[in-house]
């Protein structure tokens, strides 16, 4: 395949000394204007510009050097005994190569040679560079999926070990509610259990479809901020806002929809940790396309800037690992995975869960999913 190469010479000429020994399909342009055309047309491997005098060498080199990366043309500048400032400068801003006039049919295909090679190695550097980073990006991804699966692994055993001490709880609860039916913390026990022992079967057969239950979500974020009520400690120190209309129920699997609207107060509860005045606000709201918005904000520190792409990746908390000390100090841990899962559960019902807003003021989480209309809330 002959190689094409375009030539503008606006003034003088650009004499090639025993041209028959150049293999190229030549063209030479008057204009600017027609340069372009051709560019644009004849679409030429390499451009030759011969300028009249510096000053328009360097006019020639700003006007082609775009030109040049969007078309991928090999572009040369042709003169007589250039400066070597200007030589430098032209080299600094992008051009290819220049040419000494007159030119020889060797010295034009040396150049052009040495142009394609340099071109050539650096397209291969470039293809390894970015192979490297894929496979690095990779390698990367396996040691997260490896690393949570490790995780997901311990989770599951000690949920499935966490059965039989409950099993025991739930006894006792059955027992004090045949004893004390009218009595609300017992009532509120009983019903803890038994959610505690669905979300733990739950998460042990993750591999089944959720199940299609009518769910009605005004009344799942009264039933989440009971850890709220029956805290003493936090039901006097967070003030609870709450702005809910009416929604639709929904279809889809109540355990999911508790587990994430659960994590989401939880991690609200955690940021305001240690906070004298605490406000934790839920509101909702659906749209024309029956689609559900919650927005769950709190007034703690917010989240800073440098993390808040990483908050959605498994694994990744800015918490300490629950332990005994904890547990004493009642301060905030976490594993990593309580917004993973909110994403990915939200994400099973074309719904989504992104950070609304953070800064010094508090952070706002917003859910989004679409629903189908069964009767009012």
């Amino acid at each position: 395949m002959t190689n094409k190469l375009l030539i503008l010479q606006c003034h003088g000429i650009f004499p090639i000394q025993d041209p028959d020994g150049i293999n190229l399909e030549m063209k030479t342009v008057g204009n600017i204007a027609t340069c372009n055309e051709n560019i644009a047309s004849w679409q030429p491997d390499y451009l030759v510009l011969v300028p009249k005098n510096p000053e328009q060498a360097i006019i020639w080199t700003e006007e082609f050097k775009d030109i040049q990366k969007e078309k991928n043309i090999k572009v040369l500048i042709a003169m007589k005994n250039p400066d070597p400032e200007l030589r430098k400068r032209i080299l600094m801003e992008g051009i290819d190569d220049y040419l000494l006039i007159p030119c020889s049919s060797y010295e034009l295909n040396n150049k052009l040679s040495q142009i394609s090679k340099s071109s050539n190695i650096q397209m291969n550097d470039l293809y390894k560079a970015k192979m490297n980073a894929n496979k690095e990006k990779i390698k990367e991804s396996e040691d997260k999926i490896q690393d949570l699966e490790a995780t997901l692994m311990n989770v599951s055993e000690s949920l499935h070990n966490m059965q039989n001490p409950l099993t025991v709880i739930n006894g006792y609860a059955n027992s004090l509610f045949k004893e004390l039916p009218d009595n609300v913390k017992v009532q509120r026990l009983q019903k803890a259990v038994k959610k505690m022992k669905l979300q733990i079967k739950e998460v042990l057969h993750t591999r089944q479809q959720h199940s299609d239950t009518v769910i009605n979500i005004i009344h799942t974020i009264h039933s989440e901020l009971e850890y709220i009520e029956t805290n003493e400690e936090l039901a006097e120190t967070i003030d609870v806002q709450l702005n809910l209309g009416k929604l639709p129920k929904i279809e889809g699997s109540q355990v999911h929809f508790s587990q994430v609207i659960s994590n989401v107060i939880k991690n609200a509860i955690d940021a305001m940790h240690g906070q004298e005045h605490k406000v934790l606000k839920i509101e909702s709201s659906i749209d024309a396309n029956d689609e559900i918005s919650l927005i769950i904000s709190d007034n703690g520190p917010g989240i800073p800037q440098e993390i808040q792409s990483k908050v959605f990746d498994p694994l990744f908390t800015t918490k300490p690992q629950a332990d005994l000390t904890n547990l004493e100090t009642k301060e905030p841990s976490g594993t990593g995975l309580g917004l993973p899962s909110c994403r990915r559960i939200l994400e099973m019902y074309q719904g989504s869960i992104d950070i609304l807003k953070s800064d010094s003021s508090g952070t706002a989480f917003i859910l989004k999913f679409s629903c189908k209309t069964k009767q009012s809330a």
